[in-house]
């Protein structure tokens, strides 16, 4: 069988996810190892787990008019070129300040990819497939978690936390040759630029503006798990290192599950007369029902097998909602031009909630001596997803 452009561009995109994520995620399971070694407080952890998204989501705003200017391709290739010494840094990191700037370069390189990423998917997916293509290209994203997480885990503990960061930055070669070889610059790219006006447009539209906010809680609540749920289950008694990576990295697992299952079902009820919305909302109030019941089996700590498949479940339904979001996105968008700025600006808000929320949970972790506030709030947040989403059109 030989395989299509669409296919060449989705597998591609997958692979610069993997880097991407193997790179940002294993700072999780290597924190503990970290605030010993630099005796951070848990204040300054989440400060040092969240600096990513500083510079990733504020390149989120411009990487959309820099694609158009310089090229979608450029960027991709840029962008994980910069992640991967990003976190070669990290690795060779001997102080907190120094840390802090290498997180910092990963982020920016990150943040060059997602508008420009997503604009050459949605440029070579035929429209039928949009939602699939959106979730399937995406799900790099849950195979980088689950690998940083797991193997990052494994190798924290067997010869310390700096050595998976070398080896998944090492890893990023392998998408910058495949972008290099199998993707192309769309075509749409080199029609023109993008005009203010077209932009002031985008943002009169009420459903694209309710989308985007909605995107915030959602990840907040998704980076509160990632970023401390393996420090959570050490502090609990719940499980040793290895045991809380590999539990955490359930949260990468079902990653490709949610994107393609939830794009999937978005095509499938457009077909047939339905919407994105109602998918949007049941799954915002599902999320919260799940955030619950993993809050309350951490405070009575319950057994890890009753944790488990709750963890899996809430990373289903967080990326699930982000691929109906994009596929809602590319439905609301009319002028192809504009997708990057369109995407950009829906990660960029999204992405504020992990630049609070590492930092809120590792806050109030310091001043009640519990993590239980802050998985509270965790649970809370997905709540105001649901009425953003609710306040929808019906036709989105």
């Amino acid at each position: 069988m030989q395989l299509k452009t669409y296919h060449k561009v989705w597998i591609t995109v997958i692979f610069v996810w993997i880097s991407i994520y193997t790179v940002r995620i294993t700072l999780s399971p290597a924190l503990p190892f970290v605030i010993s070694e630099f005796k951070l407080t848990y204040t300054e952890a989440g400060i040092a787990a969240s600096i990513i998204f500083y510079t990733y989501t504020s390149m989120q705003f411009v990487a959309g008019f820099l694609g158009a200017r310089i090229g979608r391709k450029k960027l991709l290739l840029i962008g994980t070129m910069i992640n991967g010494l990003g976190g070669f840094l990290t690795a060779l990191s001997n102080s907190f300040t120094q840390l802090i700037l290498a997180r910092m370069l990963t982020g920016l390189g990150a943040g060059l990819i997602f508008s420009n990423d997503r604009a050459i998917v949605a440029s070579y997916t035929p429209s039928s497939m949009s939602g699939t293509g959106q979730g399937l290209s995406f799900s790099g994203t849950g195979i980088g978690m689950t690998l940083g997480i797991l193997l990052g885990g494994l190798i924290t503990v067997s010869l310390g936390w700096r050595w998976g960061f070398i080896v998944f930055s090492l890893f990023t070669i392998v998408p910058i040759l495949m972008t290099a070889t199998m993707i192309s610059e769309p075509s749409t790219n080199k029609n023109g630029g993008i005009t203010s006006k077209a932009v002031k447009q985008l943002f009169r539209n009420k459903d694209y503006l309710l989308l985007i906010l909605g995107g915030f809680p959602v990840q907040y609540s998704f980076w509160v798990l990632a970023t401390w749920l393996p420090t959570i289950l050490i502090e609990s008694g719940q499980a040793d290192p290895t045991l809380s990576s590999g539990v955490t990295a359930l949260l990468g697992v079902s990653v490709p599950l949610g994107l393609i299952t939830l794009g999937r079902l978005a095509d499938t009820l457009s077909t047939r007369g339905g919407n994105s919305r109602s998918i949007l909302t049941y799954s915002s109030l599902s999320l919260s029902a799940v955030l619950l019941f993993i809050t309350l089996l951490v405070v009575y700590k319950a057994s890890i097998l009753l944790l488990a498949p709750l963890i899996f479940i809430a990373s289903f339904l967080i990326f699930g909602i982000g691929a109906v979001q994009l596929r809602a996105v590319s439905r609301i968008v009319k002028d192809e031009i504009l997708l990057p700025v369109a995407f950009g600006y829906l990660n960029g808000v999204s992405f504020l909630g992990p630049i609070v929320s590492p930092y809120v949970t590792g806050l109030l972790r310091d001043i009640t001596g519990d993590f239980l506030w802050g998985l509270v709030l965790s649970v809370i947040v997905p709540l105001a997803s649901l009425v953003l989403f609710r306040l929808m059109s019906k036709n989105v």
